[in-house]
């Protein structure tokens, strides 16, 4: 597994990064928010459900860490997807 520390989302920074929300029950969750560029150019932003930001997170010592291995096999398959959609 590869991680790397991953940040609260600032505006306009393109980076993997996570938002604080709120799901139905008024419980507070990290979503994972996932830029990347199609491969037409076009940039693509994905905002992760809490079941699937919780599996890519890992939280050590007050610090935010993501396996950046799943955020790219998250990608490729948006891309895959992506793909099959304009064909």
């Amino acid at each position: 597994m590869a991680k790397e520390q991953i940040n609260q989302y600032i505006k306009e920074v393109r980076e993997t990064s996570y938002l604080e929300d709120i799901d139905e029950n008024n419980n507070s969750f990290k979503r994972v928010c996932i830029f990347f560029n199609a491969d037409n150019g076009n940039p693509i932003e994905m905002h992760l459900n809490k079941n699937d930001s919780s599996e890519m997170l890992i939280e050590e010592n007050n610090e935010v860490f993501i396996n950046t291995e799943n955020v790219n096999t998250r990608i490729e398959k948006e891309k895959e997807m992506l793909k099959a959609l304009n064909e």
